[in-house]
C-alpha cells in the first residue's frame, strides 16, 4: 500500500530473520519501496547466534537474508557484540560482504550499565544461562545514581536525540503500536 500510494517513502524494517521461508523473502522485496532497508540482527555465527537470538537459527535467518538480497532486496547485517560472540566479529563482516549486505554495523549493548551478566530465562522464567557484556566496549557504564537522572545522562552526556523526531517520522513496534519517538516504545 506504501509502495503504490507514495513510492518516494523510505521504509526501515528491523528482523532476526529466523522466520517464513526464502519465497516469502523474496516476495518482499516486491512490496517494498525503493527507499527501503532490511536489518538483519544476526550476533555471531552458527554456534552463537542463537545464544542472543533464542529460537532463531543462524542457518535460517542467512538462507532468508540471501534469499532477500539475491531477489534484489537492500539488506545491513547488524552485529551486537557480547564476550560469547565478539571474537566472530571480522568473521562476520567477511561474510556479510561475501552475501552482499550493504552494510555492516557493529552494536554495543547499554544493558550492561551495571556490569553484571543478564540471565536468560524461558517462558517459565527459568533462568537458563546468563550472557555477558564484551570485553571491550566503547559504551559507558553508569552506575545506579547516575541512571537516577537518567535524562540528564540522555541528553547532555551522550548526546542521544530522538531519531524518530529529528528525522520527522513514526515509530511502530513488533506489536503494531504506533509512537510519536522510538524511546517512548520501550516504556512499559
Amino acid at each position: 500500500y506504501v509502495k503504490k500510494v507514495n513510492p518516494s517513502t523510505k521504509i526501515k524494517i528491523h528482523t532476526n530473520g529466523g522466520m517464513r521461508n526464502a519465497s516469502w523473502w523474496e516476495d518482499l522485496v516486491e512490496c517494498l519501496p525503493e527507499k527501503h532497508i532490511l536489518i538483519f540482527g544476526i550476533d555471531g555465527l552458527e554456534d552463537t547466534n542463537h545464544i542472543h537470538r533464542v529460537g532463531v537459527r543462524f542457518e535460517k535467518a542467512i538462507e532468508n537474508a540471501k534469499a532477500f538480497i539475491n531477489a534484489g532486496g537492500k539488506a545491513q547485517w547488524s552485529f551486537l557484540v557480547f564476550k560469547h560472540n565478539e571474537h566472530q566479529l571480522e568473521t562476520a563482516r567477511a561474510l556479510s560482504k561475501e552475501l552482499g549486505f550493504c552494510n555492516f554495523e557493529v552494536k554495543h549493548s547499554s544493558r550492561f550499565f551495571d556490569s553484571k551478566d543478564k540471565p536468560v530465562m524461558d517462558a517459565s522464567g527459568n533462568i537458563l544461562y546468563s550472557i555477558s557484556p564484551p570485553t571491550v566496549t566503547p559504551v559507558k557504564f553508569y552506575t545506579k545514581q547516575m541512571v537516577d537522572t537518567i535524562d540528564k545522562i540522555v541528553t547532555e552526556s551522550t548526546g542521544i536525540q530522538c531519531f524518530a523526531d529529528n528525522h520527522k517520522e513514526i515509530y511502530i513496534d513488533a506489536h503494531k503500536n504506533v509512537y510519536p519517538c522510538c524511546w517512548l516504545g520501550y516504556l512499559p
